[in-house]
Formats: structure tokens, C-alpha cells, sequence
């Protein structure tokens, strides 16, 4: 009889086994599915065992992967791939690592790790794959923002620096560089004093500011080692627990700006064409000292002679000379520790700190003597002279403001007194400085008088008349004093500018006659001297009889000298000629009647017929 034996093993355990491999298995996928990179199993013989990723390098989702060659999956070739990679990796048992660029253009991290038996050989490997596209991406971004600040950075003209909190220098700018004349090498990680040749840092130092306060900090100061003025400005860099991770500091070179307001602050309180103090400082001062423990105080108030003649004269240039020169003088005769303010056009204050007044009166001893030892000294320039008044404040008991009213007044006292004098010295200067310009010899010029004498008592001149033709005769171009020497002394004709200027000696003339007692009642004469008969002289244009008879006749007459004197850019005419010439000129330039006199007096009539 046959039996049946039916064998029933217990496998409870292997199902317990193969769940718990089964579950595992799971687990392990889901892992690497969480995992972004592509992560792939192959076997020794190129089959993938396991893929996180379908449609990796163009493979469709779809497709299935597993089991099967990778070269076949992934680019469909029958056999492996030329540039397998894996094949040395299961050569050498090392592990393989490039970046890589994919068919479809994808950037990728490619890793191949053996994994070996426990006999040492491989068994599997697994192939990692990231994609670095977003990365790279994302590192050109980067790469283009740093090249942006980068040459921001540079083109700012400041100095830029980065410092770590031990002022080290981690990154500098061109303008830096330049600016130092150093390389990269010798500015990263030198300390900022270090790079302008200080041991140590900078009493002043806005970076150490910025470092206790954690604030921007600025301050200005001035590095001697480079010769400059800067401007520095710190700025802290903190992370979000507020400690600083670096200092950013901004150097600016202002040693112009700083020039430029040196300069400004020189001229608020300085007079430009002297040099000293002008009213502003002195002003300042008055109210300084009026609080201060410096008494006895002195002031000296003081005036320039003349200077309105020496103006109207010989121009405003020579009248700054004369400026300049009486503020030498004065310089010379103070004190290191006096004050010396030009408060006027020609008005000049000093202030004695500390002096009493008979010390005062020494010093205005000193500057009477230096102005007398000058015009000593230069006999043929124009004399100085200084009107001064004087007066001192013993103590603080007496306002300064009062005490250089009095001053003041002391000294215009002393100008009212000196005013003829010095008048009368500068037009003796004056009067010399014309001889020695003017181009008629002595002689010649007492011919004109002798002339003009004559016609004006042949047609009846009173004795008043007379007098005044014979002063015009000699000062009528007193104005020249006034004209620069390389237009009066020219050789040839004159241009248009020149006879402008050439034209201003009669007005000249005039206010220098004007301010002297014994040429006043010719002011007027010497201002019309150059008119013509026919209107078309200057300064004003009269015509015929409205040109004053002395000035008809000295016209007439100064023509003929000039005409029969040598001259640098003609020679003399003889009498002939020059009576035909004063003939062709009546009606026109001279007044005919008189022209005729005149050709009579000189006894002309019967040569040029």
C-alpha cells in the first residue's frame, strides 16, 4: 500500500527573515529616493541593480531600468561604453571623480565607488551623479556680482580698505595701492599704520572708534609720512549676535579741499594785496583783548599820505606798490608779538599788547624814522609819508573800542596838519619825474613860455590870463607822469589801446592839478589842452571858442616845438616846414586866427608866403 508522507518544515523563521529583508529593502529605497543626487547599483558585469532616478540623462521615466546594462539604458549601445569609467574603477579598485558635462548639456559631479567582497573583490559598484547646473549656475551669478564689485570698488577714487577687528588689511582697492605705491603682497595683512611707516597706530584713530562703539565713525587728520590731509570714515560689519567680523574704511584724500579752506580762512581775516590783518581780524581782536588779562594795550592808528594823488596819477598799480612798501615799513619798526591790520584803503591799525604808552611812543618813533631813512634813501621815488595817532588803555577799566576812536581821531589831527606838506612833497616828486620824462630840453621849454608870452599879449591877455598860460606852458602834461614809459617812449604810431591810454593824461593832468593850491586855477586849462578847433579833440570834444584862448594858443604853439625838435621816432622839421604845416592845420586842429599871430611873432610871414 502506498503512503503518502507529507513533510511540513517550519519556515515561520524564513518568512521572519525575508519580511525583515523585504522591509529593509523598502526602507533602503525610500532612503534613496529621498536622496536629490542620482544613486544607481550596478553589478561587476555592468547590470543595474538599483536606480533612484528614471529619466536621468534623457532615459524616460517609463523605461524600465533595473536588470538591465547601463550602457544599453542609458545610451543605447550594444556594448560598453569607450569612456567607461567603472571599467578601471573595478581594475584598480579606486574610486573615480570628474566633472562632466552630458549629452543634453547637464553639468554633473560623477563619483563611481567600488564596493568589494570580503575576499577584496569587487563585487558592485554605485555610481553617484549630482547635478551641478543650478550650482554652476548659481557660481556664475556669483563669479559676475564679485567682478561688479570688484570694479566698483576700484573705481572709486578713495581708498577702500577691509580690515579684520586686529586692523590686518584682508582686501584693498587700486586707489589704495596707487595711493601707497604698493603691491598686494606688501598692503594684505599689514597692519594700516604699518603701511605709512608709524610703529604704532594713530593717536586719532577712527577704525579703533568704530570698534568700542560699533558705530560709523569719522575723523580728519594729517599723515606727515604722506603729506596729505584724509578724511577717515569706519564702518563696522556684524553678524546677527552683533560682534564684528571686519571694519570697512574709507580713506579720502582732502588735502585740496583743506587747501582751499586754509586759503578761505587766510583771506577772512588777511588783506590780500598786503598780507597783514584786515579789518575782520582786527575787529575780532578788539573784542578779544577787551576780555583779556593783557593790559596795558596799546593801538596805534595810522594813514598812508597821498595815496589818492599817486591813484589818480600814476595808477592804482603804483599806488599798491606804495601800499605794499608802507606795510614793510611798518613791519619792520613792530614787534613779533604786535598786531598790524589793515582796516582801510589806505588805513593801517596796530595793536601793542602788553605796552604802555611811552613804550608805544617808541615804536612810533621807530616807524617815523623808517620812513624817513627810505625817502633818504631813495630821493627820486615818490616820497611816504604816515599820518599816526596814538593812544593806550592802562587797564581794563577802559573799553578798546574807545580807545581807538581816540586813536583815530589823533591821527586824522595829525593828517589835517601834514596835508599841504605832503601834497607839495609829491608834487615835487611829481614835477621832477616829468622832467626827466619829458623829450623838450630846458631850453626848448623856455622857448614855449617865451611863445606863448608873446602871442598872449598880442592879442591883449590880461595879466590873470597871462599867468595861467605861462603855468600851463610848463604843467600841461603833467598827466604824463601817468602813461607807462613803453607807450610814451614808442617808436612809431601807436595802436588803438595805446592811443586810449595815451588820451587819459589831460584828465590825469587835472586831478593832479586839482589837488595842489598853487595848480588848481589851471585844473581846468590842463583838462582841455589837447581840444581841436574843428571838435574832434579830447577828453571832451569842445570846438572854436568854447576851447579856453591859453589853450588855443599853447596848442599852437607845443605843435611848433614838437614839430622842430628831434625826436626818437622822427627828426626835427626846420621853421619853413613847420609854419606850412601849422597853416595847413588852421580851421581844423588850430584856431586860424591865432595860427596866424602866431607865423607873425615867429616871423614866419615873409618865408612862408
Amino acid at each position: 500500500m502506498n503512503k503518502i508522507v507529507n513533510i511540513h518544515p517550519d519556515i515561520t523563521m524564513l518568512k521572519d527573515i525575508k519580511g525583515q529583508l523585504t522591509y529593509g529593502l523598502e526602507r533602503f529605497q525610500k532612503m534613496l529616493a529621498l536622496i536629490p543626487d542620482m544613486v544607481s547599483i550596478h553589478d561587476f558585469e555592468m547590470n543595474i541593480l538599483y536606480s533612484n532616478w528614471r529619466g536621468f540623462a534623457g532615459v524616460p521615466e517609463s523605461k524600465r531600468i533595473l536588470n538591465t546594462k547601463c550602457y544599453k539604458t542609458y545610451r543605447d549601445y550594444d556594448h560598453i561604453c569607450p569612456d567607461c569609467q567603472a571599467l578601471s574603477v573595478l581594475k584598480t579598485k579606486k574610486v573615480f571623480h570628474e566633472e562632466r558635462e552630458l549629452s543634453d548639456g547637464t553639468r554633473v559631479d560623477m563619483r563611481i565607488l567600488p564596493i568589494l567582497d570580503k575576499h577584496g573583490n569587487v563585487e558592485s559598484f554605485v555610481e553617484w551623479v549630482r547635478d551641478l547646473t543650478g550650482f554652476k549656475l548659481q557660481e556664475e551669478i556669483l563669479r559676475r556680482q564679485n567682478t561688479l564689485l570688484e570694479g566698483i570698488i576700484n573705481a572709486v577714487p578713495d581708498i577702500l580698505a577691509i580690515k579684520h577687528p586686529d586692523l590686518s588689511i584682508m582686501r584693498f582697492n587700486s586707489a589704495g595701492y596707487k595711493v601707497l605705491d604698493k603691491t598686494h603682497d606688501e598692503v594684505i595683512n599689514k597692519k594700516c599704520y604699518q603701511l605709512i611707516g608709524l610703529n604704532a597706530e594713530c593717536e586719532q584713530c577712527a577704525t579703533r572708534k568704530s570698534l568700542k562703539t560699533k558705530k560709523m565713525e569719522q575723523m580728519e587728520k594729517y599723515v606727515p609720512n604722506l603729506g596729505i590731509y584724509l578724511d577717515c570714515r569706519s564702518n563696522p560689519v556684524m553678524d546677527k549676535n552683533g560682534n564684528i567680523l571686519y571694519i570697512v574704511e574709507q580713506l579720502r584724500d582732502i588735502t585740496e579741499s583743506k587747501q582751499v579752506e586754509e586759503r578761505l580762512k587766510y583771506l577772512s581775516f588777511h588783506d590780500q594785496l598786503t598780507g597783514v590783518y584786515n579789518r575782520t581780524y582786527f575787529e575780532n581782536e578788539i573784542k578779544r583783548l577787551n576780555k583779556s588779562r593783557e593790559y596795558p594795550i596799546t593801538i596805534i592808528s595810522m594813514d598812508v599820505e597821498g595815496l589818492k594823488i599817486v591813484n589818480d596819477t600814476l595808477g592804482h598799480k603804483r599806488g599798491d606798490e606804495i601800499l605794499k612798501l608802507s606795510t614793510r615799513l611798518l613791519q619792520e619798526s613792530l614787534r613779533e608779538s604786535d598786531i598790524l591790520a589793515r582796516t582801510g584803503g589806505d588805513e593801517f591799525v596796530a595793536l601793542l599788547p602788553g605796552t604802555d604808552f611811552p613804550a608805544g611812543e617808541k615804536i612810533v618813533s621807530r616807524i617815523t624814522a623808517g620812513i624817513e631813512q627810505y625817502n633818504l634813501q631813495t630821493p627820486t621815488e615818490i616820497p611816504l609819508g604816515i599820518s599816526i595817532g596814538l593812544s593806550c588803555a592802562e587797564n581794563a577799566g577802559r573799553d578798546l573800542a574807545t580807545v581807538f576812536k581816540e586813536a583815530d581821531d589823533l591821527m586824522y589831527r595829525d593828517k589835517l596838519s601834514k596835508t599841504v606838506t605832503a601834497r607839495s612833497r609829491i608834487m615835487r616828486s611829481l614835477m621832477t619825474t616829468l622832467e626827466q620824462r619829458d623829450f623838450i630840453t630846458p631850453e626848448h621849454s623856455r622857448r614855449l613860455e617865451e611863445l606863448c608870452r608873446t602871442v598872449g599879449e598880442k592879442i591883449g591877455l590880461s595879466e590873470k590870463q597871462l599867468s595861467d598860460l605861462f603855468f600851463l606852458s610848463r604843467v600841461h602834461d603833467l598827466g604824463n607822469v601817468g602813461i607807462p614809459d613803453h607807450i610814451l617812449f614808442k617808436r612809431g604810431p601807436l595802436n588803438d589801446e595805446e592811443w586810449k591810454i595815451m588820451r587819459q593824461h589831460p584828465e590825469k593832468g587835472f586831478r593832479i592839478a586839482r589837488v595842489n593850491a598853487d595848480l588848481a586855477e589851471i585844473a581846468d586849462l590842463i583838462l582841455k589842452h589837447h581840444e581841436r578847433w574843428d571838435g574832434r579833440g579830447y577828453p571832451m570834444g569842445l570846438a572854436g571858442t568854447e576851447i579856453p584862448v591859453e589853450c588855443r594858443i599853447l596848442a599852437i604853439a607845443d605843435a611848433y616845438i614838437v614839430m622842430t625838435s628831434d625826436r626818437p621816432f622822427r627828426m626835427a622839421l626846420s621853421n619853413e616846414e613847420a609854419g606850412r604845416e601849422l597853416r595847413r592845420c588852421a580851421g581844423t586842429q588850430f584856431d586860424p586866427k591865432l595860427v596866424e599871430v602866431f607865423l607873425k611873432v615867429v616871423d614866419f610871414e615873409s618865408r612862408v608866403g
